[in-house]
C-alpha cells in the first residue's frame, strides 16, 4: 500500500448507522471539508428500517450536538418529550429515607430543559434524512454503503513496511475506521490495552416498556413531580426504577391529566428464566401498576396503565477505544452501560464529537489534490491525534461509568454503600449546592474535549 492515494484526503470509514455512527459521519462531513467519508450500514439497500420504539435519554448537551448537525430545535421538540425536573430518591428503609432525595430543576440551572426522551426509530430517521441530503450534495466524497456488516476485528490491516496505515473492508480502504455499532463482549480483565475488554454482570434484569401516569385532580395542588416533564429515578430494594417523560405512541388516547412515560423497572436476581422472572410475567396489568406505584414517592402521580414489557439482562461491557492500529470503537461498540442514569447515548455522542474535534488538525494537514502522498509527519500527526482521543475518552468514560456503576450497585441492600450512607448522600447532594451542581454538570454535559 502506498502511504495514501494521491489527492484522496483522509479516508474515514464509519461502521454502524445508528445514532452515534450517523452523528459521527455528519459531524465529520460538516467539519472535515476534504475528507472522504463512507458510512457502512449493515441494513441491505431497499430494506426499510424496522420500527424501533426504544426510548433514549438525551441530555441538554447531546441535544445541542444534534442541533449542530442540522436537527432543528423544532424537530427535536416534535420527536422528543422534554425533561425539566429530575427526582432521585430511595425507597424508604428508615427515617432518613423519608426526606433524603435529590431534585434537579432546569430553571434553577439556567436551562429551558435538562434533556429529552426520544424514540430510537424517530431519531435515526431524522439523522438518516440529514445524511442522505449530505451524500446527495457531495457524492464525490461522501458515500453510504448498505448491506455491509463489519464486525470489530474483521477489517484487514493495510501496512507500509512495518507500519499499519489503515485497513480494508471489502473493496474500501480507509486511513481510519470507527466501529460505532454492536456490543463488546467481556473476555478480558483490563480495558486499557488495544483490543482488551471488561465485563460485569449485574445480576439484574430490566423490564422496559411504556406506562401512563395520572396527575392529581384539578382541586389538588400540582407540584413539579406531577408535571408531565418530570423524571423519576427511584432506588428500590431490588434495583432502580425509572419513569421518563415520553411522547404518546401513535394511536394512544390519553384522558385529561394523563401523560405517557417510559418505564425501566430493574429487578435483581431475575436474570435468565428463573421463577422470579416467571412471577413478573404472570402479573396482570393491574398488579404491575400496583407494584410500580408502591415503589414510587408518595407525591408521585398515579400509575394507571402499563403496556407490554420486554426483559433485558443487565451487564456492563467496556472495550478499549483503540481496537487495533487505525481502528477505534465508539458508542455501543465501546461500552454498554446499566440504564440507571440514561447515559449510554450521551456518552456515545461525546465520543463522536470529541473524535471530530481532536482529529481536526490532523485531517486538515492531510495531503489533498496537490500532494502526492502522506509523509511520515502526516501519519505521525494522525496517530498522535488518535492517542489524544483515546486518552480523553478514557477520562470521560471513567467518570460516567463510575457514576452509573455506583448507582446500579451501591443502592442495593448489601451493596457498597450502607443504607444510612445512601440516604445521607442523597440528602447531602440536595443540600450542598456545589455537589449538586457537579452532579448536574456531569449528567448534562459530561467531560468534553
Amino acid at each position: 500500500m502506498s502511504e495514501t492515494a494521491a489527492g484522496s484526503g483522509l479516508r474515514l470509514g464509519v461502521a454502524g448507522a445508528g445514532p452515534v455512527g450517523l452523528s459521527l459521519a455528519l459531524l465529520a462531513a460538516q467539519r472535515w471539508a476534504r475528507a472522504r467519508i463512507t458510512l457502512l450500514d449493515a441494513r441491505p439497500a431497499g430494506v426499510a428500517p424496522a420500527a424501533d420504539g426504544r426510548a433514549l435519554a438525551l441530555s441538554w448537551g447531546s441535544a445541542q450536538t444534534l442541533v449542530s448537525l442540522g436537527l432543528t430545535p423544532s424537530v427535536l421538540e416534535a420527536i422528543g418529550a422534554p425533561i425539566a425536573h429530575v427526582h432521585v430518591s430511595q425507597a424508604p428503609s428508615n427515617r432518613l429515607s423519608d426526606w433524603a432525595s435529590t431534585q434537579i430543576h432546569a430553571d434553577r440551572v439556567g436551562l429551558p430543559r435538562l434533556g429529552s426522551v426520544v424514540r430510537y426509530g424517530d431519531l435515526v430517521g431524522q439523522l438518516e434524512a440529514l445524511w442522505a441530503q449530505r451524500v446527495a450534495a457531495e457524492p464525490q466524497r461522501l458515500q453510504h454503503r448498505q448491506g455491509v456488516k463489519v464486525q470489530p476485528g474483521s477489517a484487514l490491516p493495510l501496512r507500509h513496511g512495518s507500519r499499519t496505515l489503515g485497513c480494508r473492508v471489502a473493496d474500501d480502504e480507509f486511513d481510519l475506521l470507527i466501529h460505532a455499532e454492536g456490543q463488546p463482549q467481556a473476555d478480558a480483565l483490563r480495558p486499557e490495552s488495544p483490543g482488551q475488554r471488561l465485563g460485569w454482570a449485574y445480576g439484574q434484569s430490566a423490564w422496559v416498556g411504556e406506562a401512563v401516569l395520572q396527575a392529581p385532580d384539578a382541586g389538588h395542588a400540582i407540584g413539579p413531580l406531577a408535571q408531565p416533564d418530570a423524571a423519576f429515578e427511584r432506588f428500590t430494594p431490588n434495583g432502580p426504577l425509572a419513569l421518563l417523560p415520553l411522547r404518546p405512541a401513535p394511536g394512544l388516547k390519553l384522558a385529561a391529566g394523563q401523560h405517557a412515560v417510559s418505564l425501566v423497572w430493574c429487578q435483581r436476581g431475575l436474570t435468565g428464566t428463573g421463577s422470579g422472572a416467571s412471577a413478573i410475567d404472570a402479573m396482570d396489568e393491574a398488579a404491575r401498576c400496583a407494584a410500580v406505584q408502591a415503589l414510587l414517592p408518595q407525591d408521585a402521580p398515579q400509575v394507571v396503565a402499563i403496556g407490554p414489557l420486554r426483559r433485558f439482562d443487565l451487564a456492563l461491557h467496556l472495550q478499549a477505544h483503540l481496537l487495533a492500529p487505525r481502528q477505534l470503537v465508539a458508542g455501543n461498540a465501546a461500552q454498554t452501560l446499566h440504564p440507571v442514569a440514561g447515559q449510554g447515548l450521551n456518552l456515545g455522542l461525546r465520543d463522536a464529537a470529541a473524535l471530530v474535534t481532536l482529529l481536526d488538525e490532523a485531517q486538515r494537514q492531510w495531503p489533498g489534490p496537490d500532494s502526492p502522498q502522506a509523509t511520515g509527519g502526516h501519519q505521525a500527526g494522525l496517530d498522535h491525534a488518535i492517542r489524544a482521543w483515546v486518552q480523553q475518552r478514557r477520562r470521560d468514560r471513567a467518570l460516567t461509568v463510575g457514576l452509573t456503576h455506583t448507582l446500579a450497585t451501591g443502592f442495593l441492600p448489601g451493596g457498597t454503600l450502607l443504607p444510612a450512607v445512601r440516604d445521607g448522600l442523597l440528602g447531602l447532594t440536595q443540600a450542598f449546592a456545589p455537589l449538586k451542581k457537579a452532579l448536574g454538570q456531569q449528567l448534562i454535559w459530561g467531560l468534553r474535549a
